[in-house]
Formats: C-alpha cells, sequence, structure tokens
C-alpha cells in the first residue's frame, strides 16, 4: 500500500508540474522495488541473470493482452516449472522487449503528463499500472512459491 500510495503521490505531483518522461524513471524504480520486496518476501533473491529475466517477462506479460498474453503468460510459467533454458543473449533481448511493451502503453500517458494541471491525468495512470503489474506478480510468484514446496515436499 505505501509503495501505491508513493507512485500516486509522484506521478500526480510532477503532472501538476508538468515534468512527464522523467516519471518513467520514477515510476519503474517503485515498480522494481515492489518486485524485489514481493521475491524476497516469497523467499527468492532477484540478482542473478535468471531472475532478473524472470522478472522482466513478468513485466512484459502483466502488460499484453489478449493472444499476446498467453504467450507472454506462458514464457513465464515455463520459467516457473523450470523448462525455459537462458541463452546468453535473452537478458538483452528481454530487456529490450519489456521496454518497447512499457514504450507503447505508457509514453502517451507520461507526453501528457508533461504539460502543467493536465498532467495530473498521466500521474493518475501510475497506480493503476502498478496494481496490475504487482497483481500479475504477486500471482507468479506464490505460483513460484508453492510449486518449489510441492517439489520439497515430494
Amino acid at each position: 500500500m505505501a509503495n501505491v500510495a508513493l507512485t500516486t503521490v509522484e506521478g500526480i505531483g510532477l503532472g501538476a508540474l508538468g515534468i512527464g518522461l522523467p516519471d518513467i524513471v520514477l515510476f519503474v524504480g517503485m515498480l522494481l522495488k515492489g518486485i524485489y520486496q514481493t521475491a524476497i518476501g516469497y523467499g527468492f533473491t532477484y540478482d542473478s541473470t535468471g531472475e532478473r529475466l524472470f522478472i522482466l517477462r513478468m513485466m512484459e506479460a502483466a502488460l499484453m493482452r489478449n493472444s499476446d498474453f498467453e504467450e507472454k503468460n506462458a514464457q513465464v510459467d515455463n520459467m516457473i516449472e523450470g523448462i525455459t533454458l537462458i541463452g546468453e543473449n535473452d537478458l538483452e533481448e528481454q530487456l529490450q522487449k519489456t521496454s518497447s511493451a512499457f514504450a507503447v502503453d505508457m509514453l502517451l500517458l507520461k507526453f501528457v503528463q508533461g504539460f502543467p494541471l493536465v498532467g495530473v491525468l498521466g500521474g493518475v495512470a501510475n497506480p493503476i499500472y502498478y496494481k496490475k503489474i504487482m497483481r500479475y506478480v504477486q500471482m507468479k510468484y506464490h505460483k513460484r512459491y508453492l510449486m518449489a514446496a510441492a517439489q520439497r515436499n515430494g
């Protein structure tokens, strides 16, 4: 809740001042903080290449719709099940895909946020996106935790 409140205040405050594009960096920072807290809460680290790839795939999948969501969600589930092998270029490729997904979804909102007062509308999107992405991330970490527990218990 604290992260949602902080991202809301930050987005609306910067929007009222007409600061839009720099808010993307702040928003993504808050989002990563929430994801890292979730990972740690379920007993997972977030500093290995495989974990970074997992996080980026979850972030991208959370922004997808329809058949694109199904495909990206399957990739995340394959990582949870240990099916995915990680290549040396996978992390860089996924970083590009995730940043493209964010650009498509958020760039217009952050552009609007660059106009004083009207920019509050762009800032209001922060908590909506934050909740959407975090809901997906929390669900996947929960699933991963339960699968790991089931494997430990036979």
